[in-house]
């Protein structure tokens, strides 16, 4: 048998799309709430323009990459260096920003975030478990 333990969880909303988790996003002085969906098909945390604006950062000056969707579709995004915290769990990692208008939904990706945390998901019972990668044992 094995056996996890976290030091944190949230409950979900069931009914939204996705599983929402709320963040805290920083830069800087700088800070802002939002929720963004945790996505394991994503490579990377992208998040919608305006939290960038919201934070005061000009986002087309980071690190451009281009994203294929699997609507066979592709959009560009930028990446920053930023502070997140979710679940009593905080770390710096690079978000990409994405350069659409209307761009919906703010998505948690494997680098610079799964692969920060251990997490646990009981989908049934709409819980998130969720511990830095480092605090506890397996």
């Amino acid at each position: 048998m094995h056996k996890l333990e976290f030091s944190n969880f949230v409950e979900y909303d069931a009914t939204a799309q996705g599983i929402e988790l709320e963040v805290l996003v920083s830069f800087g002085k700088s800070s802002i709430r939002t929720r963004a969906s945790l996505d394991t098909g994503a490579e990377f945390s992208v998040f919608q323009p305006d939290i960038a604006e919201a934070l005061e950062i000009d986002y087309r000056t980071g690190r451009r990459l281009e994203f294929a969707t699997a609507m066979n579709s592709s959009f560009t995004a930028f990446g920053h260096t930023l502070n997140i915290a979710c679940c009593d769990v905080e770390f710096e990692a690079t978000l990409y920003f994405a350069d659409v208008i209307g761009f919906r939904r703010s998505v948690l990706g494997r680098t610079g975030w799964l692969d920060r945390l251990r997490i646990g998901l009981v989908h049934h019972d709409n819980k998130f478990y969720v511990d830095g990668y480092n605090n506890g044992a397996f």
